[in-house]
């Protein structure tokens, strides 16, 4: 069961000297994400994701790391980018 009931940001890290921001969000399943490249998809599940530059309906087309949409889940993607740095 997700403990989110919607699309949402969670956290946004600005990355110094980059003029970006590293981004933790909720997407739900059934979402519709445009991409950067390509025609988009529809969300197959709940997720917790960190990605540069994405946003909850955006794939930003960098690398993704997905963890679970339980509590579980975001404490291990908080530590994931705590772990990352700025």
């Amino acid at each position: 069961m997700s403990c989110f009931k919607e699309n949402r940001f969670i956290r946004s890290d600005y990355v110094p000297g980059s003029g970006g921001h590293r981004r933790m969000f909720a997407r739900k399943k059934g979402a519709a994400v445009e991409q950067r490249q390509g025609d988009g998809y529809v969300a197959g599940e709940d997720e917790i994701i960190i990605q540069w530059g994405g946003t909850p309906h955006y794939d930003s087309g960098y690398h993704a790391h997905y963890f679970p949409a339980t509590m579980y889940g975001l404490k291990q993607a908080h530590a994931e980018m705590n772990g990352l740095g700025s």
